[in-house]
C-alpha cells in the first residue's frame, strides 16, 4: 500500500508491519501532512493489529534541524493515535546526522521512548524484520 501527498508518501513494505515515510525537509513547510501521516500509520497498525515499524526516511536527512525536530514532537504530541506517542507504532530512524541523536533525546526525554538509529534504509528495515520474527507472529 502506498499513499503520496503533497510533500511525504506512505509506503508500507508488502503485507509486512513496516512503513516507510518518504518526507522532504525543512518539515514547517509540510506541518498540514503530518496529522495525515499520523492518520494513516494509525489505520495501518489498526489493520495489522499488531506493533507497527515506522520508518521515516529522507535523502536531504542531512539538513534537518532543531526546529524540525521540535515541530516533529510538537506534532506527535497533539495528535497521539499513529504518531509516537502511539505505543502500536514503533519508530525507527535512519541517517548519519548529528540531529537525529538529538532527536532521539528529545523523545526519550518527551515520550520515554527508545529510538535506535541506523545509518541506511536496509539496516532499519533489517532491524524491523528482526524485532517482528523475534515476536513469533505470522505476517498479515
Amino acid at each position: 500500500m502506498e499513499i503520496s501527498m503533497m510533500g511525504f508518501t506512505v509506503q508500507q513494505l508488502g503485507n509486512e508491519p513496516i512503513v516507510l515515510v518518504i518526507f522532504p525537509l525543512p518539515i514547517h513547510e509540510y506541518l498540514d501532512e503530518l496529522t495525515e501521516i499520523h492518520t494513516q500509520l494509525a489505520t495501518i497498525a489498526e489493520q495489522c493489529n499488531r506493533t507497527i515499524y515506522h520508518i521515516p526516511y529522507s535523502k536531504q536527512i542531512v539538513d534537518l534541524s532543531y526546529s524540525d525536530i521540535l515541530l516533529w514532537i510538537s506534532e506527535s504530541r497533539e495528535s497521539a493515535p499513529g504518531s509516537i506517542a502511539d505505543p502500536r507504532v514503533h519508530l525507527v530512524l535512519v541517517g548519519t546526522t548529528p540531529m537525529l541523536h538529538l532527536a532521539v533525546k528529545k523523545f526519550r526525554e518527551q515520550f520515554e521512548i527508545d529510538v535506535p538509529i541506523f545509518p541506511c534504509l536496509e539496516h532499519a528495515i533489517e532491524y524491523a524484520r528482526r524485532q517482528i520474527a523475534a515476536q513469533h507472529l505470522p505476517m498479515m
